[in-house]
């Protein structure tokens, strides 16, 4: 891996998050002096990406703890609680402010109401964001390809071009206004809020998801049993008696999230010893059947090793 690869990761999450905040403040500032509703939404979806971010990343010293006798499966579910319940609020914003746009469409299409006239510092800073968020996307997808998807910047910003669309649809409206539709920036405002939805239905129906666990693929659990079978027959032509642990029950189970690179996999070994068997040649074999899953498959994050007589 470059050097420079390694160093640009590390520099990208604290850029683009500076990045956002100064550009959210930007729209929200042309978005009410400019009169572009369109532009003034684009900056609450943008809030509501900083502020789910900001709340993982306060929340990441509780999900990375590690496992104790309270949590024998670790503190990640936090992580997909605090997701879930940002994406949820997000989810009633979004409806609240699609809900107002159109009705305010419906008053001026009456005459009730004069729509709002965006000026062409809208169409900059739209345009701006459209650059911003583009490059933001292209270096979050490098990260993703060369690192994997476990890295932490990627949980805060995930890699998406639902901004940059934003911006498109903030930059459309804008010219269909100054081309004579007077409404094209409500309209352009109420796409916003769809998109706003969806996204973060999106993200509230995983975070859900992953609060789940699942089992494990049939493919890879056969896996991990062969292996435990595997140790079980190398102990045996080891052994003079011809007497060895015995697998009773394999059991995996998968943990939230999934993504590729994550280490999201629970095991249960219990095996039957002999009766005379002591409490050393137990851990030695619970330490060699631990060594052998670990190798066998990268997603295993604790593999935990019973006994019975």
């Amino acid at each position: 891996m470059e050097e420079k690869c390694i160093k640009c990761k590390k520099r990208v999450g604290d850029f683009y998050y500076l990045g956002m905040l100064l550009l959210t403040a930007v729209k929200y500032f042309v978005g009410i002096v400019g009169g572009s509703r369109a532009l003034l939404y684009f900056a609450i979806h943008s809030t509501v990406s900083i502020v789910s971010a900001t709340a993982l990343f306060l929340m990441q010293k509780y999900f990375n703890k590690p496992i104790d006798d309270e949590h024998p499966y670790g503190h990640g579910k936090i992580e997909f609680i605090t997701n879930g319940f940002a994406s949820g609020i997000s989810c009633i914003i979004a409806l609240i402010l699609f809900l107002r746009t159109d009705g305010m469409v419906f008053l001026s299409l009456e005459g009730k109401i004069t729509p709002l006239s965006p000026n062409f510092s809208v169409l900059m800073v739209a345009l701006i964001a459209l650059l911003v968020h583009e490059l933001g996307f292209r270096s979050l997808s490098c990260i993703k390809l060369k690192f994997g998807n476990a890295e932490k910047i990627l949980k805060y910003f995930p890699p998406n071009r639902i901004d940059s669309l934003c911006s498109i649809v903030v930059i459309i409206g804008m010219i269909f206004t100054k081309i004579g539709f007077t409404n094209a920036d409500n309209v352009a405002a109420i796409l916003i809020t769809i998109i706003m939805f969806a996204s973060c239905f999106r993200l509230y129906s995983e975070s859900v998801s992953n609060l789940m666990d699942r089992s494990l693929p049939s493919a890879r659990m056969q896996l991990i049993k062969n292996v435990v079978h595997e140790v079980a027959v190398a102990e045996l032509s080891q052994t003079d008696s011809g007497i060895t642990f015995t697998p009773q029950k394999v059991i995996a189970r998968l943990g939230g999230g999934g993504g590729a690179g994550e280490k999201n996999i629970w095991v249960t070994v219990n095996i039957k010893m002999h009766e005379n068997d002591t409490m050393e040649k137990f851990n030695t074999i619970a330490s060699k059947i631990k060594e052998s899953i670990f190798r066998a498959d990268e997603g295993i994050f604790h593999v935990n090793v019973e006994y019975s007589l």
